[in-house]
């Protein structure tokens, strides 16, 4: 991430790792200064049970505004606007916009801000990822790596999609162990049906949006994570056969 930022971006990177030390955050605190960009972050401790206060002055806020545009924008031409692992494509709605952590940042501290370690993953990848891969395997990282040197995502799975104005299909094929890694861990299966009923199911809808809406306005707080990962798993219930 340093090599996209200019001095002044370089300095509040620093300081937020500096704090982290110092305040002793969590990795997903640590993140939340990042990804949830404001002037006031309040977390809640339980030993002592005393809140920590970090504040941003405006420039601050100003710098980590833009030094987030730019990775997002080089992410967005690394992946083509589609999301790594699933290859949907991204629009101009929020769950979308998902920075994820290829190695799981909660088990590879070095590499949260390190831009090798980032890609775009729409939100129901990047759920399932965190409980399938993340959660029960941290250190064995047996899906596609969309950031390997030399890598095409063709070469691990075949994506199809045919839409017109009435249906939608999409369907997967596996070609090595990672990408049938990738799709069983990720639960592509799922997204497939799910990509059908929407077309042609306004109820079917109407439920992904909402979960959608929801799942982007808390996705960005590590606090939320919990609630975040059950709204994702009642979204993968109510797609799954």
């Amino acid at each position: 991430m340093k090599s996209l930022a200019n001095a002044d971006e370089k300095r509040v990177l620093a300081r937020i790792q500096n704090d982290a030390q110092t305040y002793g955050l969590t990795i997903g605190e640590t993140w939340t200064l990042f990804s949830w960009i404001k002037k006031t972050h309040k977390f809640e401790r339980r030993l002592p049970a005393l809140p920590v206060d970090i504040g941003f002055t405006a420039d601050e806020v100003k710098h980590l505004k833009s030094i987030k545009l730019k990775v997002r924008a080089e992410l967005e031409r690394s992946t083509s606007r589609r999301c790594a692992y699933c290859k949907r494509g991204m629009g101009n709605y929020g769950y979308s916009w998902q920075i994820e952590h290829i190695r799981c940042k909660n088990k590879h501290h070095a590499l949260t801000f390190e831009l090798k370690n980032l890609t775009l993953a729409c939100i129901d990848c990047n759920s399932a990822k965190g409980k399938s891969v993340d959660k029960s395997n941290p250190y064995l990282y047996n899906i596609i790596d969309p950031n390997a040197t030399g890598f095409k995502y063709g070469s691990h799975l075949r994506f199809f999609y045919l839409a017109t104005e009435d249906f939608c299909f999409m369907k997967y094929r596996c070609i090595t162990v990672q990408g049938t890694a990738t799709y069983n861990g990720l639960k592509l299966n799922v997204w497939e049906r799910a990509e059908t009923l929407k077309s042609i199911s306004a109820p079917h809808q109407e439920v992904n949006a909402r979960l959608d809406r929801i799942l982007d306005m808390l996705s960005n707080d590590d606090r939320f994570s919990q609630v975040t990962q059950l709204l994702a798993e009642l979204k993968i219930l109510a797609f799954e056969k």
